[in-house]
């Protein structure tokens, strides 16, 4: 078994979050303060705002004139694909990572420094991370050449990446 060696240093590569959004007022704030609240700081998130009729819009537009990394683009409804690949034309020159998250979701304070860490010990594969909750088991995939490779094991680190609807 080889050792890895990470290629850089984590904090320089710009991570870009897109949440599209319709109609999800009752979860929205706990969502972006999952963004607002992550341990590693180099990022963005684009809210693309998909004809939401609630209050949606009130408060991405809150999160944007508090916090210059939340990007607001607002849309008539076309749904979630349009409302994603929207984002992705949003995206920085910069980026280097993507990342997706539903605006009724919510993410671990520390998932974007472990996707950064992560990376950079395994830069030229895809990192995606097992559906978990509370109080269930998961596991750091790294996929390459599709093959599955197990990083980690219950890592400690990451609590929450995302959830299927």
């Amino acid at each position: 078994m080889s050792i890895r060696m990470p290629r850089t240093t984590t904090s320089k590569h710009l991570i870009s979050i897109i949440i599209p959004i319709y109609n999800t007022e009752i979860f929205l704030r706990s969502c972006l303060d999952s963004v607002l609240n992550q341990t590693y700081q180099n990022w963005e998130c684009i809210l693309v705002n998909d004809g939401s009729s609630d209050g949606s819009y009130a408060i991405c537009e809150a999160y944007a004139s508090r916090d210059s990394r939340f990007k607001l683009f607002s849309q008539q409804n076309k749904g979630l694909s349009a409302a994603r690949n929207a984002g992705i034309t949003l995206l920085s020159e910069k980026s280097d990572f993507l990342l997706f998250i539903d605006s009724d979701d919510t993410i671990s304070s520390c998932l974007l420094e472990t996707i950064a860490t992560t990376s950079a010990f395994y830069p030229d594969d895809i990192l995606a991370w097992a559906m978990c909750a509370e109080e269930s088991e998961m596991e750091t995939v790294i996929i390459k050449d599709h093959q599955h490779f197990i990083v980690y094991e219950k890592p400690s680190l990451i609590d929450f990446f995302f959830t299927w609807n």
